[in-house]
């Protein structure tokens, strides 16, 4: 089973990839709260994902947003990032 974490502003979300080629994401948002997705063929995001577990490049992608006011008084990091595991 392939794991991909996907960090947003606001959210984080890990896809697994499922011996019968669905995708199971699991998407943990602020509030600690929790959602579950189930991708598969008929699902038009599918293609672009499975894209993403094919490929056999390492991708480590770091894409800085710049901090609003509020954010920078709260320290907090506001970028995207993909880590394959």
């Amino acid at each position: 089973m392939k794991k991909i974490t996907i960090h947003y502003c606001d959210s984080v979300s890990e896809y697994f990839l499922q011996n019968n080629n669905q995708i199971v994401e699991t998407k943990y948002m602020t509030g600690n709260t929790t959602k579950n997705y189930v991708y598969d063929k008929k699902n038009p995001l599918y293609k672009s994902l499975i894209d993403l577990f094919n490929n056999n490049k390492s991708l480590n992608l770091f894409i800085q947003k710049k901090r609003t006011i509020n954010e920078y008084r709260q320290n907090k990091d506001s970028h995207y990032m993909f880590k394959y595991n």
